[in-house]
């Protein structure tokens, strides 16, 4: 349970968990040996992808949106440069899962590396999946380049 400034209606589950300040109406469940406080409203879960993510999901009951950082919780923030050709590199495969037999379509991880490691996750020096938050930036990029050739025509 929060120790400080716990709001009503709220819970705290797990180590940590509220410590310095759970607002009204808040959940907490924290599995980590990190702090993890609530802001707004909502429910927040960490750790949400396993422990190579540092960040709680936070689900924000007013706007229905989940989130995992908003900007107050940021430090140093900075401009990125990303080498976004690597997109057209990246090709999609169809497969079969061994567990179930279905069919999906994706990318190989082991492909993606090879690619751009920054395309994959890696925690404690293991390769652990794709990095598609990056993949998406670099997607992104890739339009605005397009639409700035675009608009000197």
């Amino acid at each position: 349970e929060g120790k400080n400034r716990k709001g009503e209606n709220s819970i705290a589950i797990g180590n940590n968990a509220g410590i310095n300040n759970q607002v009204k109406n808040s959940i907490i469940l924290n599995a980590s040996e990190q702090e993890v406080n609530s802001i707004n409203e909502g429910l927040y879960i960490n750790p949400i992808r396993g422990s190579m993510y540092n960040n709680p999901l936070n689900y924000n009951p007013k706007t229905k949106e989940i989130t995992v950082l908003t900007q107050k919780e940021l430090l140093e923030i900075k401009d990125v440069s990303i080498n976004s050709e690597m997109i057209y590199k990246l090709k999609p495969k169809s497969y079969l899962t061994k567990e179930n037999k279905s069919e999906e379509i994706g990318y190989l991880l082991q492909d993606v590396l090879k690619i751009n490691k920054e395309f994959v996750n890696c925690y404690n020096g293991e390769i652990v999946n794709i990095n598609y938050n990056v993949i998406i930036m670099s997607l992104i990029e890739e339009i605005r380049k397009l639409k700035e050739k675009i608009e000197e025509k």
